[in-house]
């Protein structure tokens, strides 16, 4: 078997072998072909290191084995061809011995079979193979060992045998043409622990091929003649260290230099080519799979290195005097970094092979068959070639796709990707966990996506990048121009161009910090995201959806879907014109004219400024230009269907000789400056002006209109018209020609208002801050809302179809009738004199005094003391508020008639005094005076309806900032004459007195009542003649301070009435009940509540004394009108008896000579106290109650249902407290 080739292969063994190619089926048919032989390797001889001995080999029919003795052994083989099914296996005595496989065979090399190289059974062990012709491994060949090295050329023998060396040298001088290293479809090489190399002038791998060195290193090296430095490892594997070319005369000269169809597995992948052809670039192509998985701390890593070697691991610099070699990229991951240096041209995609070029060379098999038929070979078709139109289709889809983020040419790095190349680079989609750097004649990629930071330079050309990512710092430059699709770059990327600078050429998205700066023109077409800052010496042109922080070129023209801009700088015309959205420029300053425009968006622009340094010409000619020379400095911002803005409150216009806001819905003008030149606003709907000052040449709104100077006066010569409502308002004076509103509503509003006629078909507004208001007529269709220190409206304000509301700074007099169709509100800060007044639902009236010298008629009236203090009733006369007898007997009010001493709007508050004061309950029916908390209201005169009936307030039982501190009554609420015991005429009784106070209740005369303010709640028991002095004395006597059906009072602390029954009489009197309701009596639980007086009954009798103390009726409230028990040590009594009991001690003796009628403890109970009377049953009828009171006051019971309870005394047992019960 070593030295001859065996013919005895079996008829069986022979039978296997088929015609392939289609050229030999023409030939040979498909039939069985006799006297093919098996082709195991012939051995010449052996070399080996010092020391060592001669391998030993052993030949079967289908194997051999060879024992190695020497830690480097070189082999001579004239022929190494091994069939498919055929094993050569290498027995090594360590790890890190070598086995080179020198092969003197005139035709290529075809390993089809398993080589294999074992240490102890375990793979391992060097397997190398130099040959001057090419070596091959077929389709399904196997090779694995510690370490694998093919090498085409002549090594250097001496040095190989020194095991001390780890410098190897090949040369290729005597090499024959066009060899080369394939690894074709489904072989596999795998290095176990050591390095796979495999190095020539040309190494070509086919699809579904691999080449694994997971634990060491992968090498492709194309060069003719070429050194390699490896590096021993702890276990004996060799590693690569340096593939050296010492000049361009080693190179290759072969166009392919590597083609990896197969894929890549290792530590790290090194590839590595040398052209000296001279006449084209060589290829470099990486379409498998290129895999660098780091297993070792040194891992990680693909290194490419086109026009130099490998040193150190690293990609060598350039040689001198190669020529170009371009490199396809693919596929390719390292777990660290990826760097590519290459003299020459870069691609991401695949290389588009030639035809030729996808043919497999044939098979052992088929080249005996040929042999024995003597058929040509290797046409297009022969079985054993990749598909070509397959393959052209494939490439040509993925050219098409280049600059798609989709496309299929991926390389991604675990740390760093540097790639640079001389000329041109064309990149996928490249990722870098860390950071990313291209530097290239031309750089083109899909996508450049970097974790860290970007660093793209073209040294010749432009850059053109389909997508861009950056998390940390990035620049890209170009030589001339730049071509960005989308961009994400959150920290800062900055792109600078020698030319042009193009992003989104068909509305890319960016997003980030991204400043762009061109010597030329800067073009951005995008579809969302911003810019944050374009510099260009010549022009900026905006296109798609643009968003711009900062723009500074002598021209800037957009034409786009929409366009922001917050600053713009351009020494001519700025035109921004935004063809489906929004066009918002935030400060611009342009040498000739500006103009925003929006179609189906808004048009807004903050602050305008012309400096006049550019021409009065057309800077840019576009379809629809609104632009022309001669016409001055122009600032113009126009919607056509939507709104215009200027100024936004913040901005405004200097150095324009026109200005012009024009919107198709609503146009808002709001500036800090007046606006020079001619200035108009026209509005298909709303138009809003707000200046300092304003001068406008014409406005016009197709609906409202609102006009106005923030700090300034306001003057317009020409009428104002709207559709709807119009709204002007200065600062200063406002001057207004004619003024009309249509279907709306007019509101002038200025320090003072001077106006022509205006008419309003709603509502009209005049209000004068701090002067007057003078207008040559009015006409409102609604309300009339009036203000100004005077009032001279060019005719008498009478009748207002719906509100009237009249404000006046100083004094108010009304000579003509006031009506209202709805609510009349009239606020005077000084007196207000009203003939009669008239409105349908209200009158409100605040003022500093007041006289009606006629009628007030409404359904509800409220009149206000401007200044707190005021005084109702009596024949007038004094200072501040009053409101006389004279003055109230002109009120018409069907509903309640508040009267308020103080501002229901303001902070004035003031007590409220009561004078004589006859109430026609026809007119009045129902009077409200409310006291603020801090106050008091005094009663000091006859407060009595005309004839019985109304109801009268004084406090609010609910809002108790309107509840006075205390009421204090020395006059009357109602009229009542005492004659002596149950003797009471003129009774003029008001239906219901409610009285809420915060403190104190108090009825009597003045002295009686500062003695009992100044009395704790424990000391006070008027029956027992406490305090001291509380009996009436002189005109005190016989005084009624209340006549009504139904008294409340609620308060927090006292309510307690002096008794003004003469003294001895043993009779009570100072509140009159009417008997008209039941209870007659609410208490809004005080502290303390004593009472004196009578209750008529039904039947006209007056009962007083103790029978009217036990049977008045009455409830328990609290603060929400609930009824509730009495509260704890609380003290209820009327006639001295505990309201709801018969308990009435005896205060005195019964006078002499007078009837059991006028004792305390004598008197009628009438039906009408019983709780069998019908009428006991009856509701409160108090507003404030929301549920049926609890009557407390019972009815007589039965003598056997008496029950005595005996007291001891210190005088002894006597019976002075009685208890009544009911069964039930």
């Amino acid at each position: 078997m070593p030295t001859s080739v065996s013919n005895t292969a079996s008829p069986a063994d022979r039978s296997r072998l088929l015609a392939r190619t289609a050229l030999c089926g023409a030939l040979c048919g498909l039939a069985l072909l006799p006297g093919v032989a098996q082709a195991l390797p012939i051995g010449q001889g052996a070399q080996v290191s010092a020391g060592g001995t001669a391998p030993t080999i052993t030949t079967g029919t289908d194997r051999i084995d060879v024992n190695l003795g020497a830690a480097r052994t070189v082999m001579d083989w004239s022929n190494f061809d091994v069939t498919p099914g055929e094993t050569v296996s290498f027995n090594f005595g360590a790890r890190n011995w070598i086995v080179l496989n020198r092969i003197n065979n005139s035709s290529p090399t075809k390993i089809e079979g398993t080589i294999e190289g074992k240490v102890g059974g375990q793979y391992g062990g060097n397997i190398w193979f130099t040959s001057r012709n090419s070596i091959i491994f077929g389709k399904g060949a196997k090779v694995d060992a510690g370490g694998i090295l093919v090498g085409l050329g002549t090594p250097d023998l001496s040095s190989f045998l020194d095991p001390a060396s780890t410098l190897f040298s090949f040369s290729g001088s005597d090499n024959l043409p066009a060899l080369k290293i394939m690894v074709l479809a489904n072989a596999k090489m795998t290095a176990h622990g050591g390095t796979v190399a495999l190095l020539g002038p040309s190494v070509i791998t086919r699809a579904n091929a691999l080449v694994s060195a997971t634990e060491g290193s992968a090498l492709y090296g194309s060069a003719k003649t070429y050194q390699i430095r490896m590096a021993p490892g702890t276990a004996g594997d060799f590693d690569l260290v340096d593939f050296i070319v010492s000049d361009a005369s080693g190179g290759s000269d072969a166009g392919i230099a590597i083609d990896l169809g197969g894929d890549t597995r290792a530590n790290s992948v090194f590839l590595a080519a040398v052209n000296s052809s001279g006449i084209g670039s060589a290829i470099i192509n990486l379409e498998g799979l290129v895999t660098a998985q780091a297993a070792k701390a040194d891992g990680g890593d693909i290194i490419l290195s086109g026009g130099g070697g490998i040193a150190n691991r690293l990609a060598g610099p350039a040689i001198s005097g190669v020529s170009a070699t371009d490199i396809y990229l693919n596929k390719a991951t390292a777990t660290r970094d990826l760097r590519v240096s290459n003299v020459g041209r870069t691609f991401g995609r695949p290389w588009a092979r030639p035809l030729d070029e996808l043919l497999d060379p044939p098979t052992l098999e088929q080249d005996e068959i040929c042999r024995q038929r003597s058929c040509g070979g290797n046409g297009n078709g022969n079985g054993n070639g990749f598909a070509p139109l397959e393959t052209i289709d494939l490439d040509r889809a993925v050219i098409a796709s280049l600059f798609d983020p989709t496309a299929i040419s991926v390389v991604s790095a675990g740390r760093d990707a540097k790639i640079a190349a001389t000329a041109r680079i064309e990149l996928g989609r490249v990722i870098a966990a860390r950071d990313i750097a291209v530097e290239g004649g031309e750089v083109r990629a899909n996508a450049l996506v970097a974790n860290g930071a970007l660093n793209v330079n073209s040294t010749v050309g432009e850059v053109v990048l389909a997508g861009v990512g950056v998390m940390g710092q990035g620049t890209i430059n170009a030589k001339t121009d730049v071509r960005l699709e989308s961009i994400a770059a959150p920290q800062k990327l900055t792109v600078t161009s020698g030319r042009d600078i193009t992003v989104g050429d068909d509305g890319g998205d960016v997003s980030g910090v991204i400043s762009v700066s061109a010597p030329q023109t800067v073009t951005l077409n995008l579809g969302s995201g911003r810019i944050d800052s374009v510099t260009a010496g010549a022009a900026v042109n905006l296109r798609g959806a643009v968003d711009v922080g900062t723009i500074v070129a002598p021209k800037v023209f957009g034409e786009a879907a929409s366009v922001k801009i917050g600053t713009v700088t351009t020494t001519g015309d700025l035109y921004v014109i935004a063809t489906n959205g929004d066009a918002s420029v935030g400060n611009a300053t342009a040498g000739d004219d500006i103009y925003v425009l929006a179609t189906h968006g808004t048009a807004s622009l903050t602050t305008a400024t012309l400096t006049g340094a550019a021409p009065d010409a057309v800077t840019n000619s576009f379809a629809g230009i609104p632009d022309t020379a001669g016409n001055g400095r122009v600032v113009v911002v126009r919607s056509t269907d939507l709104d215009a803005k200027l100024g936004l409150g913040t901005g405004g216009v200097t150095g324009a000789t026109a200005v012009s806001v024009i919107a198709g819905r609503d146009a808002a003008v709001e500036v800090i400056k007046e606006t020079p030149g001619s200035f108009s606003v026209t509005a298909a709907r709303d138009a809003t002006l707000r200046a300092p000052t304003v001068t406008l040449t014409s406005v016009q709104a197709g609906r409202d209109l609102s006009v106005g100077s923030t700090t300034g006066d306001f003057t317009l010569t020409n009428s104002l018209t709207a559709v709807r409502n119009i709204s002007v308002s200065a600062a200063g004076a406002l001057r207004v020609a004619d003024v009309r509103a249509d279907s709306g509503s007019v509101s002038l509003v200025g320090a003072t208002v001077t106006a022509g006629n205006v008419s309003a078909s709603e509502d009209l507004t005049l209000r004068a801050l701090s002067g007057g208001v003078t207008t040559t007529s009015f006409r409102t269709g609604r309300d009339l809302i009036v203000q100004g220190s005077s009032l001279s409206l060019g005719g008498t304000i009478s009748s207002v179809p719906r509100d009237l509301s009249i404000t006046s700074l100083g004094n108010f007099t009304s000579s003509t009738p006031l009506s209202a169709g709805r609510n009349l509100i009239l606020d005077v800060a000084g007196k207000a004199t009203l003939g009669a007044t008239t409105a349908v639902n209200s009158i409100r009236i605040v003022a500093g005094d007041l006289d009606l010298t006629g009628a007030l008629t409404a359904p509800n009236a409220q009149i206000e003391s401007k200044a707190g203090a005021m005084q109702v009733g009596g024949a007038g006369g004094g200072s501040g508020f009053v409101l006389d007898a004279t003055d109230f007997g002109q009120l018409r009010v069907s509903g309640v008639t508040r009267i308020y001493a103080g501002s229901t709007t303001g902070a004035a508050r003031g007590d409220l005094t009561l004078q004589d004061l006859a109430i026609n309950t026809a007119n009045t029916p129902s009077v409200a005076f409310l006291v603020g908390s801090g106050n008091n209201a005094l009663v000091q005169g006859m407060v009595a309806p005309t004839a019985s009936g109304g109801t009268i307030r004084i406090g609010d039982a609910t809002d108790l900032s309107w509840r006075p501190a205390s009421i204090l009554v020395t006059g009357a609420l109602g009229a009542a004459t005492f004659a002596g015991a149950t003797n009471y005429t003129g009774i003029r009784a008001f239906s219901e007195v409610r009285l809420a106070a915060r403190q104190d209740i108090l009825f009597g005369s003045p002295r009686f009542i500062a003695l009992i303010q100044g009395t704790p709640v424990s000391a006070i028991d008027i029956a027992a003649g406490l305090p001291v002095g509380s009996s009436p004395i002189g005109n005190e006597v016989g005084k009624v301070f209340v006549s009504t059906g139904r008294l409340e009072v609620s308060s927090e602390g006292k309510a307690v009435q002096q008794n003004t029954a003469p003294v001895g009489s043993g009779g009570t009197a100072g509140l009159y009940f009417t008997g008209a309701f039941n209870p007659a009596l609410i208490i809004d639980p005080p502290r303390i509540v004593e009472l004196w007086g009578a209750i008529a009954g039904s039947n006209g009798q007056v009962i007083t004394g103790s029978a009217a103390g036990s049977g008045l009726t009455f409830t328990v409230v609290d603060t929400n009108g609930q009824p509730i028990s009495r509260p704890d040590g609380a003290a209820y009594r009327f006639n001295a008896c505990d309201v709801g009991t018969t308990n009435c001690p005896v205060i005195s003796a019964p006078s002499s000579g007078g009837s059991g009628s006028a004792d305390m403890n004598a008197g009628v109970l009438t039906a009408r106290d019983l709780l069998d009377d019908a009428e006991a049953l009856d509701a409160l009828g108090s507003e404030s109650l929301t549920s049926p009171p609890v009557l407390l006051g019972v009815a007589e019971v039965p003598t056997d249902e008496i029950v005595t309870d005996p007291v001891v005394t210190g005088t002894g047992s006597e019976e002075i407290w009685r208890k009544r019960r009911q069964t039930k």
